[in-house]
């Protein structure tokens, strides 16, 4: 009778072994993405109600208090009666405009999606991007937000700083900012800042395509959103514009639907997607003359991206198959010969740190209940 275990019989049990460790190693990085994810997402659902909170109280859907730079003027103006009632869509992003407010690149950093001199010639369909007078009543009317002040209100404050002591049996330990002088008091706690929102309000038509008093609210929420005091080049904005080169599901696309994605130039980069991601569509729709066109623009989730791009090298454009959930989007198909539509095609803005998108419809305000 054998009393012990075979040279062969351990190697196997230690193989056994080794593949367990090694399984349970590799769900550790899993887990640790699942577990940021969920921490993200947790903190972009309460800035996103807070962020419709804070927009109805602090009355930015007034629109007397808006300020756009209009590069005519070489300065900030509000917003006209006149293009208010042709149907123009806004992007609430105080925190972007307020960032260049010292640099020379404001006639670029007026418009949503960021317009770069790489895409070269070529309708692009934007909106304009507005920023907010520091209060109701501003000494000047082109007096906007200063960076500060878009801080406190555009980004979230829940992310708080950590520090991790020397000795790691003691728990992290809360950040402060310290008074100038002895004995240097705590007097703030400091968070990273790295949840923060934007907005863009869009124009609600009827069933006929004609103009409501009604606007779609979206609330965009972003994580670690790249923003930078000098804009060079759209990378630097973290907005990407392409077009969409087919509608598989045909038009109109039901709840968004899959379709086809094609850069309007020859940069692969420009469709890194990925599930979970948000993008914005944007079309227009003809009206009876002489009223102009109207923009037409809605925010989608990805639920599915192609692996890879696929290269054309005759038109060297790249392609990539995408699926989109949201509403039914039947605007800017080529080749439509109905007369509430265009025939350009249809545009698609990536922000690339998008987390969330929160909507409701609202009507704007021209006062205030805090003033007379």
């Amino acid at each position: 009778m054998r009393r012990g275990v075979s040279l062969l019989e351990v190697t196997f049990s230690i193989g056994v072994a080794m593949i367990g460790l090694l399984g349970v190693a590799a769900l550790l990085p899993v887990a640790g993405s699942l577990a940021n994810k969920g921490v993200v997402a947790d903190a972009a659902a309460r800035r996103g109600s807070d962020a419709i909170r804070d927009f109805h109280v602090r009355s930015m859907g007034n629109w007397t208090t808006w300020r756009w730079y209009d590069p005519t003027m070489s300065a900030f103006r509000p917003i006209l009666p006149a293009e208010r009632a042709a149907g123009l869509s806004f992007c609430l992003d105080p925190r972007f405009v307020a960032l260049g407010d010292a640099g020379p690149d404001h006639p670029r950093r007026n418009g949503f999606p960021y317009l770069d001199d790489l895409y070269g010639a070529g309708v692009i369909l934007s909106m304009p991007r507005i920023t907010l007078a520091p209060s109701l009543d501003p000494p000047s009317l082109a007096v906007i937000m200063g960076k500060l002040q878009t801080d406190q209100v555009f980004s979230s404050d829940d992310d708080l700083v950590f520090d991790l002591p020397a000795d790691r049996t003691l728990g992290p330990v809360q950040n402060f900012s310290l008074g100038p002088a002895a004995p240097f008091p705590p007097l703030r706690r400091n968070n990273n800042g790295n949840i923060s929102w934007l907005a863009t309000l869009v124009p609600k038509l009827d069933r006929l395509g004609n103009l409501t008093d009604a606007y779609t609210l979206s609330v965009i929420v972003c994580s670690r959103r790249v923003l930078d005091r000098t804009l060079t080049n759209e990378d630097l904005a973290s907005e990407r514009v392409v077009l969409v080169s087919q509608f598989y599901s045909g038009q109109p696309a039901l709840g968004g639907g899959d379709l086809r994605l094609a850069t309007r130039r020859n940069h692969r980069e420009d469709l890194e997607l990925r599930s979970g991601d948000w993008v914005m569509l944007s079309g227009t729709q003809q009206r009876l003359a002489p009223l102009l066109p109207i923009q037409v623009h809605a925010w989608y989730r990805v639920l599915n991206a192609g692996e890879e791009p696929i290269f054309d090298a005759s038109s060297s454009t790249w392609f990539r198959d995408v699926t989109l959930a949201g509403p039914d989007w039947n605007w800017g198909f080529l080749g439509s010969n109905t007369p509430t539509q265009y025939v350009t095609p249809t545009q698609v803005t990536i922000l690339r740190s998008a987390v969330a998108v929160f909507e409701k419809t609202i009507r704007l305000e021209n006062s205030s209940l805090w003033t007379n």
